[in-house]
């Protein structure tokens, strides 16, 4: 079942494992004293436990306003014209709702308790045409989709140095956006969800940095103002980051 926010609708007992409660003893005044007839007094057991931060999975470096370029100056000559841009990191990491600035290196102390959640993030477009424009007019000649054979394809540089995304079920280096059809860019296996959080070391996440995007205008289009400079408005891109208690 795909959450957005884990609610933690269980009630927790005292007899919950891990938890240290503490009884309020009977003080001297209150000692218990008998003849011949019996006596008795009562007072009432108390116990007392701090929960731990309730985790929770943070995404961080989500593209945005994307324009892609051809970054060798080169001009349309009816021949395929790759365009690119640069993005940034794209993290998940596990972390505590008191952590009021999410980053790939902060955490607070945390657990899922016995319901833990694993995230999946992805990426998707609502669409797969590229529609040009040369000022303000149209030119369907120009207008291309992505494909099988020209998809919007994305790159990234693993993090490899500290081993945070070996535990990863899905830690996508490349991606290719052919549909409107999402696909996953970093995925946790439910059992390998770490909890309790109880430093920087174990809370679970992965970096993917260094990132590009790529797509061609394909050969063999036929502009009808040549020599002028064309805009291509292409769909979304939406990021997102579900969680599930299974995988």
């Amino acid at each position: 079942m795909n959450k957005r926010v884990f609610a933690g609708a269980s009630a927790l007992s005292l007899a919950l494992p891990g938890l240290i409660a503490s009884m309020a003893l009977l003080p001297a005044a209150n000692a218990i004293e008998s003849d011949d007839e019996t006596s008795t007094s009562g007072d009432q057991l108390s116990s007392s436990a701090t929960m731990e931060e309730q985790c929770k999975w943070v995404l961080t470096g989500a593209p945005s306003g994307v324009t892609l370029q051809n970054t060798a100056g080169a001009e349309y000559n009816g021949e395929s014209l790759e365009l690119s841009a640069s993005i940034g990191e794209i993290s998940i990491h596990s972390t505590g709702n008191q952590d009021t600035s999410p980053s790939y290196d902060t955490y607070t102390e945390c657990a899922f308790f016995e319901a833990e959640f694993k995230p999946t993030a992805t990426l998707q477009i609502d669409g797969i045409g590229f529609a040009a424009s040369v000022g303000s007019e149209t030119d369907s000649g120009m207008d291309f989709d992505v494909s099988g054979s020209n998809p919007l394809a994305f790159t990234f540089t693993k993090d490899s140095a500290t081993g945070t995304c070996d535990a990863w079920a899905t830690a996508a280096e490349s991606l290719n956006l052919t549909d409107t059809n999402a696909g996953t860019l970093l995925d946790l296996s439910i059992s390998d969800v770490t909890s309790p959080v109880t430093s920087g070391g174990n809370n679970d996440k992965c970096e993917l940095a260094s990132g590009e995007i790529k797509v061609d205008i394909p050969e063999g289009l036929n502009p009808s103002d040549p020599g002028s400079d064309y805009t291509f408005a292409g769909p979304t891109l939406t990021t997102a980051l579900s969680t599930a208690t299974s995988d």
